[in-house]
């Protein structure tokens, strides 16, 4: 039997990007033959002070490893005792950023995290990117590594044989002025007046700008426009089935390596998304465009690039999907092999 791991971190439900990592790393873990200790860190409020509490007694109580899926925002206090407890009980540490705020800018419990869990400590980020930028905003850090999310989807792949008569733009998500839907209607209503398109929406309005947001487009498109609504798995499947490209035009602040752009690229669908987090390296050369600044503005170009040859775009956005999963998974062995190394590599 190989060494035990500790892990501490969200598990589904709710499902969200984080819970599907902590979840997947795991059952990969477990698949390698691992030994597994978990506490789940999802619940909020007073329950997730005491789950917290059950993590650090299982911190004190346990031999091997420790793999914390770390909080964001003032949520990194919490991480950052769990992580100070391993480093004191000189428990092997990885830390699993999830987050982009604190890579934005500078956040005092992520200083206070990076401090406390010390120069041993393995920290792992979603691309390239952001781990540059880590090192950039915390030269302690001197071990890091890569996983990026691709492996967490499972959305399958039908190749794309017959152009529809319309060009049909998607939006899957949280709907929030934040996450980008005022910037994807703009983009589609202009769309509307140079070719002949539809739009499809998936995902819980969140906000009342989000349900006048959903009221101003039905108004302007009528019948071109499709509102599903909060999405099971299948309904997620048909959604990606039923359009051509993906908008993604997201300034939420904590944005990092959002599934649902992996969901589309494992169907075939094209994205267009705004230059977040790691965006620019899960979308690839092959995967879409991505838009650094006024993006209704940009992502006519884009869309209309992309619509030119629809199957081939679908075909290289498939095409990028599996590079990327095979990325994922030669650095989940690397992640995996780390664990059998008692003195971790340093940067």
């Amino acid at each position: 039997m190989k060494d035990k791991v500790l892990v501490l971190g969200p598990f589904p439900p709710p499902i969200h990007g984080q819970s599907l990592a902590t979840q997947n790393l795991r059952a990969q873990l477990a698949r390698a033959g691992y030994g597994l200790d978990t506490v789940d860190l999802s619940d909020g409020g007073l329950r997730k002070l005491f789950a917290h509490g059950a993590a650090l007694l299982r911190i004190l109580k346990h031999q091997d490893h420790c793999y914390i899926s770390l909080n964001s925002n003032s949520g990194m206090w919490l991480s950052a005792c769990l992580a100070f407890a391993a480093r004191l009980r000189g428990r092997r540490l990885w830390m699993h950023h999830h987050s982009y705020a604190h890579l934005n800018r500078s956040l005092l419990a992520a200083r206070f995290l990076t401090a406390l869990a010390g120069k041993r400590a393995v920290h792992i980020v979603l691309g390239h990117r952001m781990d540059s930028d880590l090192h950039t905003m915390f030269p302690g850090v001197r071990t890091s590594m890569v996983l990026n999310n691709a492996g967490l989807v499972d959305i399958p792949y039908t190749p794309r044989t017959e152009r529809r008569s319309e060009l049909t733009l998607g939006f899957l998500g949280n709907i929030t002025v934040e996450k980008g839907i005022t910037a994807a209607i703009d983009t589609v209503v202009t769309c509307a007046t140079k070719m002949n398109i539809r739009f499809v929406v998936g995902g819980p309005a969140q906000t009342r700008e989000a349900e006048a947001e959903i009221h101003r487009v039905r108004t302007i498109l009528g019948g071109k426009f499709d509102y599903r609504g909060r999405l099971d798995h299948r309904e997620k499947e048909a959604f990606f089935r039923d359009i051509d490209i993906l908008l993604f035009p997201s300034f939420y602040k904590n944005e990092a390596s959002p599934l649902v752009i992996f969901e589309a690229l494992s169907a075939g669908v094209p994205v267009v998304a705004t230059e977040r987090g790691c965006i620019c390296e899960d979308v690839g050369r092959l995967g879409g465009r991505v838009i650094r600044q006024e993006f209704a503005l940009n992502a006519i170009s884009a869309i209309s690039e992309l619509s030119e040859d629809i199957l081939s775009s679908s075909k290289n956005a498939r095409r990028q999907f599996e590079l990327k999963l095979a990325e994922h998974f030669q650095q989940f062995e690397e992640f995996a092999e780390s664990l059998d190394v008692r003195g971790p590599r340093r940067r």
